[in-house]
């Protein structure tokens, strides 16, 4: 029971995840390139603008959703699964679960 609930959980945070990527891409690219101005500024490495996008559509899904039952580990998984499942701005936003090769979330 309790694993079902963290299951669903995950899945809701990842598909979380790929809609505002999806949806707010263009904002978050723009935020990304500005971080990695400032990174640069401070002598430390670029990093991925995809990753950035994962990461800031992450932070917004988990302000308006629950988490309380996510480990580390999902939580890595929740950042992993989007970042395949993006779509670029020539194609439409695809699911998170169709993308992911019927990989199990959970170990």
């Amino acid at each position: 029971m309790r694993r079902d609930e963290r299951r669903l959980q995950l899945e809701n945070v990842v598909n979380a995840v790929v809609t505002n990527a999806n949806r707010n891409g263009k904002r978050y690219h723009s935020d990304s390139e500005v971080e990695n101005r400032a990174r640069a500024n401070r002598g430390m490495p670029r990093v991925s603008i995809n990753v950035l996008i994962v990461q800031l559509a992450f932070q917004d899904a988990t302000e308006r959703m629950p988490t309380n039952m996510l480990t580390a580990d999902d939580a890595r998984n929740a950042a992993r699964v989007p970042a395949r499942n993006i779509s670029p701005s020539s194609r439409g936003p695809q699911t998170a679960v169709e993308g992911h090769n019927n990989r199990p979330l959970f170990r």
